[in-house]
């Protein structure tokens, strides 16, 4: 018998993947951790085979959380339940090693249909995000300009992702368990890399890269 984790912070959420996971394993047994400190301690005890986890649970540490699981548990399948809508964040998920990729947007049938290809042992990723990992390391191996995107790491993506959703120095460093030293470091890097020195000009490139990588699409 299938035994499947639900790592989320909100009820409702659980319960309403429960219902699917129901579908997919009948008879399943359900586990449930509403932070990262408590899906760990049962990774830990090989208690669940799959978990399906918020990308912002928290105490998880962003998308640092996925190599933690997969380095204590390396056979576990990883299902993320992400509320960002941009495939841009997915490839990072991608690379971090885990193996389905879940929008909160999405519909029953995408649902269905992400758990039924991990259960099957596949990768349940979309076709757009995988067009963008291809593209990256097609790009690489071809040693063509690189997006300045792609040389972000993962830390300092998810840095962005905050500060473009309106979050503060200090609310970042809640969600990822950071001083706020170290998170306006990790934004100066990002600020760096992407050549600007002010909010407004951070906006106008992260929106001017994010169309490039989507024009880049059809070269693949």
């Amino acid at each position: 018998m299938e035994t499947i984790l639900l790592a989320d912070a909100h009820v409702l959420t659980r319960l309403g993947m429960s219902v699917y996971v129901h579908e997919r394993w009948y008879g399943a047994q359900i586990l449930e951790a509403d932070n990262f400190e408590q899906a760990l301690k049962v990774i830990k005890r090989k208690e669940a085979g799959i978990i399906i986890i918020d990308s912002d649970l928290p105490g998880g540490n962003g998308q640092q959380m996925i190599g933690l699981l997969r380095a204590t548990n390396p056979s576990l399948r990883i299902i993320v339940l992400s509320r960002q809508l941009e495939n841009f964040y997915e490839v990072h998920y991608i690379k971090q090693g885990a193996d389905g990729y879940i929008r909160v947007d999405a519909g029953p049938k995408e649902i269905r249909e992400a758990l039924k290809m991990v259960a099957e042992g596949n990768k349940a990723f979309s076709t757009m995000a995988y067009k963008m990992f291809v593209g990256e390391y097609n790009r690489a191996k071809q040693r063509k300009q690189v997006n300045p995107l792609d040389m972000l790491s993962s830390r300092e993506t998810e840095v962005l992702k905050y500060i473009m959703s309106g979050r503060s120095i200090k609310d970042i460093g809640d969600i990822l368990c950071l001083q706020i030293s170290t998170v306006s470091t990790y934004k100066k890097r990002v600020m760096g890399k992407l050549n600007t020195n002010n909010l407004m000009a951070l906006r106008s490139a992260y929106d001017t890269l994010k169309k490039e990588k989507i024009l880049e699409l059809e070269e693949i």
